[in-house]
């Protein structure tokens, strides 16, 4: 939304500038295109405005709904992990998937920071110890981990 803003003519750009997430939402969504004159800029980027903020909205409203039901499925699962300080229910839900795609790899805690690509990798040469970061791993838990941390 905020890139087709940012290439919308500089009249309708100026009457969206400075407004914030809810707020940016209604206007878009109450922009009224004249269906005649979308071959002119402007009514064809309010258009498309209108219709990219009804789709966030309704994007948004699934996700909560959808959010209801994950939340006590996690919960449910690892109660632990759901309770820590900084683990809601999507990164508790992506260490879940992680570790459930992959119960064959996970034989320590060292084998699941390798899945996550957060275990320290070797890279010494000669008489130097040295590690180098892990790029490996499954990127979305990695992220859920990082997040946390």
């Amino acid at each position: 939304l905020a890139n087709l803003i940012t290439t919308a003519p500089a009249a309708l750009r100026e009457a969206l500038r400075g407004k914030k997430s809810k707020a940016l939402l209604a206007a878009c969504t109450a922009l009224e295109p004249d269906l005649t004159q979308l071959a002119n800029p402007t009514h064809g980027a309010m258009l498309a405005l209108q219709a990219m903020a009804e789709r966030i909205t309704n994007l948004n409203r699934h996700i909560t709904q959808l959010d209801k039901h994950l939340t006590p499925l996690v919960t449910a699962t690892a109660p632990t992990l759901a309770g820590l300080l900084g683990v809601g229910t999507d990164i508790a839900g992506q260490l879940l998937v992680t570790a459930g795609d992959n119960p064959e790899r996970l034989h320590s805690e060292a084998s699941f920071a390798k899945l996550c690509g957060v275990a320290p990798l070797p890279a010494s040469s000669g008489r130097t110890d040295k590690h180098r970061i892990n790029r490996g791993g499954e990127r979305q838990a990695n992220r859920a981990l990082h997040i946390t941390v």
